[in-house]
């Protein structure tokens, strides 16, 4: 029986808003109750970078592990693992601080980061099985706006909740949340269409005729595929990634920090500054769903039109973040700071349809390492953003100042090089051609020529002539 009545394709990208909005809560919740956190456990500036990093750093080093596993045996298992291994950390996260005070933080939100990183490119390879090429921005709305809604309600809730029952029952909280996602996604999630037991036979032959095939992972051979090194020879692959990087760089800077900005540099309360961010957060959800139509209406009646509706996004976006940071850098008052605050996050909102998407445009066949390898490179970004704030926040405006205009100044590097060499055309092709040159060449019987081939080519070309 259907959870709802909707098609199956869009129930996954619910679930996956579900995903990430409470992957995202528990990743963000630590940058909310910072302030009570720090207090509490007397950590200094450069102790509180460290905890915050300590997430990431674990985060980062099970990317690519996650989506090369994602790629040959499905999503849905490493995000079950993740989401239920990130609920019983948060768990003992209060335990961790009692206990061994600062370096018991930062060794369980470690192991946290650890467990919880195959998810993100696990979803890229789950968006890939079921989303057609023309629904793609919407699906990546559907499921960034997870994000953002958990980062908003995570800031909204958690400093009131700290402040009524304290800091330690308010993680507790978010713990419980993750792991009844979890029960959810294992009763309703699947790895593709042809595991779907639900799906309408008019919803799979839709999908089919758009491109949506077997999943590779349930062939043999792809579940024996190496690793796909061809992937990165290609410079649209690094304009994607170097995009998610300065991404991840000022965002997780904005998450983990900005509201002690207000609170040192403004004079807000936690809980104020909290609602203040709230603003900002709104405007995220209200431009993710918004700038999706239109970008996913001019690939439907264009499709050649992809190249240039992925890189006039992403490009514009960057700039206008890159503004709000200078914006931020003279800001005296909250009025003007929440302004420059909801432009980062209107063009924030905007990548879901520029870069996020494109994940998607390049490759159906190695998603998940694509998008593991882009996403450890931009969580690497995540873990210095909070280290360098740590090391030039000196408690003075200028070291503010410092930091609003180095995020900036990267951003606008990114939007250059985002604009030179990002393409939304496929590079599956490109790779199995770069890895036929790349294997091992001899005598193919031919029945057209004597060529010397490779195996691979011999066999693709015989499989053609059947056809």
């Amino acid at each position: 029986m259907k959870l709802l009545d909707v098609k199956e394709r869009w129930l996954m990208c619910w679930l996956m808003f579900m995903g990430r909005g409470v992957t995202q809560a528990v990743r963000v919740v630590l940058g909310a109750l910072m302030p009570f956190i720090a207090a509490d456990l007397e950590l200094d500036h450069q102790e509180k970078g460290t905890v915050l990093a300590a997430f990431a750093a674990g985060y980062m080093c099970t990317q690519v592990l996650g989506g090369w596993a994602a790629d040959r045996y499905g999503g849905r298992g490493p995000i079950l693992l993740a989401l239920g291994s990130l609920g019983l950390g948060a768990y003992c996260i209060p335990w961790s601080a009692d206990l061994f005070g600062a370096n018991g933080l930062s060794a369980c939100l470690f192991v946290m980061g650890l467990c919880e990183g195959p998810s993100y490119p696990s979803m890229g390879t789950l968006l890939g099985r079921w989303i057609p090429a023309h629904e793609r921005s919407k699906a990546v709305s559907i499921s960034d706006t997870g994000s953002s809604l958990g980062s908003m309600l995570t800031f909204a809730v958690a400093p009131p909740l700290a402040t009524l029952y304290g800091w330690r029952t308010t993680m507790r909280l978010w713990a419980y949340a993750c792991l009844l996602s979890t029960a959810v996604w294992y009763v309703y999630a699947t790895n593709g269409p042809d595991e779907c037991i639900r799906i309408s036979v008019r919803e799979l032959e839709y999908l089919r005729q758009h491109g949506i095939g077997k999943a590779p992972h349930h062939d043999k051979k792809g579940r024996h595929a190496p690793f796909p090194y061809a992937l990165f020879r290609f410079s649209q692959a690094w304009a994607v990634i170097i995009a998610h990087a300065a991404f991840n760089f000022g965002r997780y800077f904005v998450y983990n920090s900005l509201l002690q900005f207000y609170v040192e540099e403004l004079g807000t309360s936690a809980v104020a500054a909290g609602q203040h961010i709230l603003v900002g957060q709104i405007f995220d959800c209200i431009g993710k769903f918004g700038f999706a139509p239109f970008a996913d209406r001019a690939i439907r009646n264009n499709p050649a039109s992809r190249t240039k509706v992925r890189k006039v996004i992403s490009g514009v976006a960057f700039v206008a973040f890159a503004a709000s940071m200078a914006g931020l850098a003279v800001s005296y008052s909250v009025a003007a700071a929440t302004c420059w605050l909801i432009v980062a996050k209107i063009a924030s909102s905007a990548h879901v349809c520029g870069f996020k998407s494109n994940y998607l445009d390049l490759t159906q066949t190695h998603n998940g390492v694509l998008t593991g390898v882009g996403n450890m490179i931009a969580t690497f970004a995540s873990t210095v953003s909070p280290l360098l704030g740590g090391s030039l926040l000196d408690g003075s405006r200028r070291g503010w100042e410092s930091m609003f205009l180095t995020i900036g100044l990267l951003d606008l590097g990114a939007a250059a090089f985002w604009c030179v060499f990002a393409s939304g055309d496929g590079i599956d092709d490109k790779v199995l051609a770069a890895k036929e040159c790349d294997s091992p060449r001899t005598v193919t019987e031919d029945p057209e020529s004597t060529t010397v081939v490779s195996p691979a080519v011999g066999k693709a070309r015989k499989s053609a002539a059947v056809v």
